[in-house]
């Protein structure tokens, strides 16, 4: 049996069971059958011989289509490239719902979303190729303001109206569904997020109750948020709008919004909701988010007394 026959047997035979990504027969002097498998469980049944060959066994995880994060998507997954007409690109969080009137709707951060309410959202962003109105997808419909200081603001979030509802996909790009169940942050929780510049990235969350100076924020210097936390690495720029999720349980945690070289930064997903009047499933209520152990304090109003103390906090975020 040459090779192309041999695998042409294997895949009929054996690359349709559950956890196999694919086979390979080499023909050398001695013949050898490999199998990739989609995870360790899987390969520990693989046989250790197949059409008389011994097997190599080799754990490469699914194979799935590489779809681009900055391509003209249709409908439009969470994880993806999208912005209003006035900014260059951010990324979508996903599919939620309005909780008055059940509607589908788009979910990202205000700055993503920036402009008056009726203003266009572009999918792809401006910056991807996206163009007006030829990519618009949507319509921003409300959002969280965004205050300068010295007011905390709590959220950085929006919701835009799809244009038409079979625009919105119940997906996250290299995720899955969007979940239907939200979670707060805790100290140690591991959390992946999917985003427009780096997909895929994991991370540790180090804090649940900052309240940070985030540089940036369109018509101000700078702007306060809290209570937000704070992750290791986990965002770049055009990150901003990723849906941040508990690894372990897969619910949705936060969004992300800002960052440094070496920290990221989530807003609450319970708080973002609430302040949208929004729901991960049809007909189900706002969130009632738990409120923070302890309210931060702003960072303009610490005494100057305290300079040593902000000193020794930012040698340890270093």
């Amino acid at each position: 049996m040459n090779p192309l026959e041999a695998v042409y047997v294997l895949s009929q035979k054996f690359l349709m069971q559950e956890g196999i990504a694919g086979v390979s027969f080499r023909a050398a002097s001695r013949p050898v059958v490999r199998v990739y498998a989609e995870d360790w469980e899987t390969a520990s049944r693989v046989p250790s011989v197949l059409m008389d060959s011994p097997v190599e066994v080799v754990v490469t995880g699914r194979f799935r289509l590489l779809s681009s994060r900055t391509a003209r998507l249709r409908p439009v997954p969470g994880g993806v490239s999208i912005g209003s007409v006035e900014i260059t690109a951010g990324t979508l969080t996903g599919r939620v719902y309005d909780a008055a009137t059940g509607r589908k709707m788009f979910l990202s951060c205000r700055h993503v979303f920036w402009g008056g309410v009726g203003a266009r959202v572009l999918q792809p962003g401006r910056a991807d190729g996206g163009r007006d109105p030829d990519d618009a997808v949507a319509r921003i419909a409300r959002y969280a303001d965004i205050r300068p200081p010295p007011a905390v603001n709590p959220v950085d979030a929006a919701l835009a109206e799809p244009l038409s509802e079979d625009l919105a996909s119940d997906e996250i790009l290299e995720i899955g569904p969007v979940p239907k169940e939200w979670v707060e942050p805790e100290e140690g929780m591991r959390v992946v997020k999917s985003g427009r510049t780096t997909g895929v990235t994991k991370a540790a969350v180090l804090d649940v109750n900052a309240a940070v100076k985030v540089h940036g924020v369109p018509g101000m210097d700078y702007a306060l948020f809290g209570p937000v936390a704070l992750t290791e690495a986990l965002l770049q720029p055009g990150d901003s709008g990723s849906p941040v999720l508990d690894e372990a349980t897969g619910a949705l945690t936060g969004i992300g919004f800002a960052g440094s070289d070496t920290h990221s930064l989530f807003c609450r997903i319970s708080l973002a909701l609430s302040a949208l009047n929004a729901a991960l499933a049809p007909g189900a209520k706002p969130p009632a988010p738990q409120a923070p152990a302890e309210r931060p304090t702003p960072l303009p109003l610490l005494p100057l007394a305290a300079g040593s103390l902000m000193l020794a906090l930012a040698a340890t975020l270093k």
